[in-house]
């Protein structure tokens, strides 16, 4: 491959430093698990997250605000909430209950268990029971706990499948009759794999309908004991004479149901989650009609009406908490306070760092144009994956790239040349995705890396484009079962580039120093650990860091070798170089935060002031400006590097422009900026270890456009070599910053 160079412009607002803590961002949202409403308190609404350890979040105002109650650790699979005001949460092993509104849990052991719902008695707060399936020998069975006293304690009944595998997936009370209930289980040996009980407490009897699908969930009608719907993976199924009789409703067929709830307020509505969209029923389940408008997200794994208003009902996906008043023909995100998503990639411009993206697990690709204060949802048609790796153009804040896993097709490599209003699918090379990088000196080029099938392993490959693909150059780097997670290209030196992932069972580096037309594999010695994170360090070509599970490591020789720089820093996700101040380092870890270096990765310090979420899955760096994290179950914080926010709130980034022309220049150059305000001011040069070259102007300005002439020459006189610039401009108490390639 060849190297082409064309003009980087990095546009740096900054004022003096002081003291600043992390603020959660966001953007608000996230995947939701499950979903409860207090029968005696309509207003109060609970839900979990997917994360770890898992969110419990509270509504007091009916889903407008939300705050964290409180966290579980271990596998919460649902909750639910009594007319009493307990709190009952079950998963994988536990069951738990809360009597001070979320906010403490109490913890009841069923060992083996796997609960899959639960649900309390509306008119019997005293009955809780909950469903799931325990392992027995070989086989699962259902199992089902009930509590006669709140939860306080429990006791656990198995239904023996006799030689056979048994699930229980769905729990319901009668809102009608206090002593009456409805079970759904899968038996998938079994030819009628749908299982339904239906009855007295702890009774019942068995009135499964003649199905092979297989149960999520299930409710009864108030008012009528024998009006039952059970959704299903395939649909959902009705009857309306206690199981005499089953039908699959008319429009409900071929989707996948999660939940599905009669209106208490409302006998003749009825609610159905599915994968895509929410379906609705005003004949009391008999027919069904799809409800999409003002969703978002996919996977709708709650749809709960409200007990005291028939127009008003709940929903959650990927994407967050979603209200409707109009018996859901039309749907509202109300997300603030809910700070739960998974942050998987982060990128911004330098010639434009106001503007930062950020791919979120099941939220698609968001962006900020104010530093992150404030996130809007670009148009995502990312269904067929989840972005994990973004970058953008040098030169320009509105062309992204966004790469996704294999999710429900092979990875794909995404190009928006809007800024993320529309998307188009540019590359479909790799069976495993890795990362994408754009050139900080080249507009266009962007770098790619991944894995490709090749027989019965996968090879690690790089891709690069000039022209912001197709077309595409190629490169296979290992002949081995090979995978490669992260991409760095040398500041200083663009035709360098290296590439970092395993080969093997070993770690594996590769550099190419000439624009990727030879590859050549490092030996890589000192390096424990698969490598997920690379940075080239901005003054030095042949100084690039890696981020392993087992911590970060520095070379000095091109990656020949390399020396473990901390002894306590283990599970590095990111690593950012600052592009302006050659020694300064960020990276974040698995569960230790941010760590900052300023003498080139020597010494490391915690930057975790604020930051309440430690798992740090991806950083941003806007130099002098924002340091941006992305983690895993809080989305996103922005850390102010040079200028403190009064109170703690989030500021919008102001924007003061310095552009240069030509750049890159051979001989000379001149800068343009626009002053608000008479001022003094002063230009400076500098090179990129920090040294002052030139100051071609200095002293009082008017207000308004001004141009300023370097001639290429130090102070001294000579020409200044060839290199990457700093070019300072210091306006009263701001500063704005570009970069300059002089190229003679």
């Amino acid at each position: 491959m060849g190297r082409s160079a064309i003009a980087v412009l990095q546009l740096l607002l900054l004022v003096q430093p002081v003291a600043a803590e992390w603020v959660n961002t966001g953007p608000a949202g996230g995947p939701v698990l499950d979903l409860a409403q207090s029968p005696s308190s309509p207003m109060v609404l609970y839900l979990i997250s997917s994360n770890d350890p898992v969110d419990v979040m509270k509504t007091t105002d009916g889903g407008l605000n939300w705050n964290r109650a409180s966290t579980i650790n271990g596998i919460v699979n649902c909750i639910d909430v009594s007319s009493n005001g307990n709190v009952f949460a079950a998963g994988a092993a536990n069951i738990w209950r809360s009597t001070d509104g979320g906010a403490s849990w109490t913890t009841t052991a069923c060992p083996s268990c796997v609960i899959r719902d639960i649900a309390s008695n509306v008119l019997m707060p005293s009955r809780v029971i909950a469903i799931g399936d325990t392992l027995t020998g070989n086989w699962h069975d259902v199992m089902f706990y009930w509590s006669e006293d709140g939860g306080a304690t429990w006791t656990d009944q198995p239904f023996l499948a006799s030689m056979s595998q048994f699930y229980g997936y769905g729990v319901a009370f009668s809102r009608t009759d206090p002593g009456f209930n409805y079970q759904c289980m899968y038996a998938p040996d079994l030819t009628d794999k749908c299982t339904v009980f239906a009855g007295s407490w702890l009774t019942g009897y068995n009135i499964s309908p003649s199905s092979a699908w297989s149960p999520t969930s299930i409710d009864g009608m108030p008012g009528d004991t024998e009006t039952i719907l059970v959704g299903t993976y395939n649909g959902l199924l009705r009857t309306d004479d206690l199981g005499a009789n089953w039908s699959i409703p008319g429009g409900s067929s071929g989707h996948i149901y999660y939940d599905v709830s009669f209106s208490p307020a409302g006998s003749s509505y009825a609610f159905a989650s599915s994968d895509l969209s929410v379906h609705r029923s005003t004949d009391s389940g008999q027919t069904w009609t799809s409800s999409s408008s003002g969703l978002s997200g996919w996977t709708f794994l709650n749809a709960v009406p409200s007990c005291s208003d028939q127009n008003t009902v709940y929903t959650t996906s990927s994407a967050g908490f979603f209200r409707s008043t109009d018996a859901g023909v039309n749907w509202t995100p109300s997300n603030n306070g809910l700070l739960i998503g998974h942050s998987r990639a982060m990128a911004l411009s330098p010639s434009h760092p106001q503007t930062v993206y950020q791919a979120l697990n099941g939220m698609g690709v968001w962006k900020s144009t104010d530093g992150g204060a404030n996130w809007t949802a670009t148009t995502s048609p990312f269904f067929a994956g989840e972005v994990c790796a973004l970058a953008v153009d040098s030169d320009t804040d509105v062309l992204v790239f966004a790469l996704t896993s294999a999710l429900y097709s092979s990875p794909r490599l995404y190009r928006s040349t809007d800024g993320g209003v529309s998307w188009t699918s540019v590359d479909q090379h790799y069976a495993s995705a890795g990362a994408v990088c754009a050139d900080p000196s080249s507009s266009g080029t962007c770098w790619t890396a991944g894995s490709v099938s090749s027989g019965p392993v996968q090879l690690a490959c790089v891709s690069r484009t000039t022209t912001s693909g197709p077309p595409w150059e190629r490169d296979t780097l290992a002949t081995s079962d090979s995978r490669l997670f992260a991409l760095s290209v040398a500041p200083s030196a663009t035709s360098t580039v290296y590439a970092g992932g395993r080969e093997l069972s070993s770690p594996a580096l590769y550099r190419t120093t000439d624009g990727g037309t030879t590859w050549t594999k490092m030996s890589a010695s000192g390096i424990s650990g698969y490598i997920y994170a690379l940075a080239v360090r901005a003054d030095a070509s042949g100084t690039v860091y890696a981020g392993t599970p087992q911590g970060i490591y520095r070379s000095t020789n091109g990656g020949d070798s390399f020396t473990k720089v901390s002894a306590s820093i283990a599970g590095v996700h990111c690593i950012v170089a600052d592009p302006l101040a050659s020694s300064l380092l960020y990276l974040g870890t698995e569960s230790m935060g941010v760590y900052t270096s300023t003498d080139g990765g020597t010494n490391w310090i915690p930057l975790n002031d604020g930051l309440e979420n430690t798992c740090v899955e991806c950083l941003a760096l806007a130099s002098s400006q924002y340091l941006h994290a992305g983690t895993r179950g809080s989305a996103g914080y922005r850390l102010s590097l040079s200028v403190g926010i009064p109170g703690g709130g989030v500021a919008p980034m102001p924007v003061f422009d310095l552009s240069l022309t030509p750049n890159p220049a051979r001989e000379s150059t001149t800068a343009f900026f626009e002053l608000p305000e008479a001022v003094t001011a002063r230009l400076e040069v500098f090179d990129m270890a920090g040294r002052l070259v030139a100051v071609p102007a200095s002293g009082w300005l008017g207000a308004g456009v001004h141009h300023v002439h370097w001639d290429g020459r130090t102070a001294s006189g000579p020409s200044a070599p060839s290199g990457v610039y700093l070019i300072r401009l210091t306006a009263g108490q701001l500063q704005a910053s570009a970069r300059l390639v002089l190229a003679r």
